[in-house]
């Protein structure tokens, strides 16, 4: 019966594909509309890597909202994620195990079980704990594990990679100023996001001079009023609002 509803064609297009299982939810073709968007989550980066980001979010988004129109969709939706948290078991907390596994758990609204198992990790395998760190982090907040964080704060690297990235975001920008549908300016909120984050964990883990000196380092990146009223909330605890 399910070869009867859709079968892959023989040089399939991922991105096609998806959005022909969009189309069929629309159309109330649920079953079949499921069978594609399963399949473009076990198959799609075979085809194309460059869909990665797609797969952990727009993909993910539609077969929730499949789900909310047909049981049966949700129910393999937790059925992968379930098989995602064996696979990330098995590859010891690789990073990208972890990262389908939490990207599942956030569509699904179970970020909490992300917080709980980087925890496991934490107390199990420090060195693959440090590995996957980023990507907790978020959910580490989220739930007020804050202790939970403090091993895997380290100044110099972190500022390093986000003043980095930073500038890297700011010259792609620039590429675009000149297109009519360029890109949004986001460089200047993720390294903001990133520094003050950081600033306010130093803080809530009792690391007042390392919180200083962060503050003092992310200034050699922007400084301004603004990006130093930001860091002026950090340095009494605050977190970034986009965490929430």
């Amino acid at each position: 019966m399910t070869a009867d509803l859709w079968t892959p064609p023989d040089e399939p297009d991922p991105s096609q594909i998806m959005d022909e299982a969009v189309a069929d939810t629309r159309h109330g073709n649920y079953e079949r509309a499921l069978l594609k968007l399963r399949w473009c989550y076990e198959n799609a980066l075979r085809y194309d890597p460059h869909l990665a980001g797609v797969r952990s979010s727009f993909l993910l988004g539609y077969w929730h909202d499949l789900g909310k129109k047909y049981p049966p969709a949700l129910d393999a939706l937790r059925q992968t994620r379930d098989q995602a948290e064996v696979i990330c078991r098995e590859s010891n907390y690789a990073f990208h195990p972890f990262q389908d596994l939490a990207s599942l758990n956030r569509q699904l609204g179970d970020r909490w079980r992300t917080a709980h198992l980087f925890k496991q990790v934490s107390q199990a395998d420090r060195e693959a704990a440090a590995l996957i760190y980023g990507l907790a982090e978020p959910y580490l907040i989220e739930f007020g594990d804050f202790a939970a964080c403090d091993p895997y704060l380290e100044l110099q690297p972190r500022l390093g990679i986000a003043a980095e990235q930073y500038r890297l975001q700011v010259e792609f920008e620039a590429d675009y100023d000149d297109e009519p549908h360029s890109p949004p300016k986001v460089a200047r909120r993720f390294y903001l996001d990133d520094v003050t984050a950081l600033i306010s964990l130093l803080i809530r883990n009792g690391r007042h001079a390392e919180a200083k000196q962060a503050y003092a380092i992310a200034l050699e990146t922007i400084d301004d009023a603004e990006f130093r009223e930001s860091l002026d909330g950090a340095m009494r605890g605050r977190l970034p609002e986009s965490l929430f």
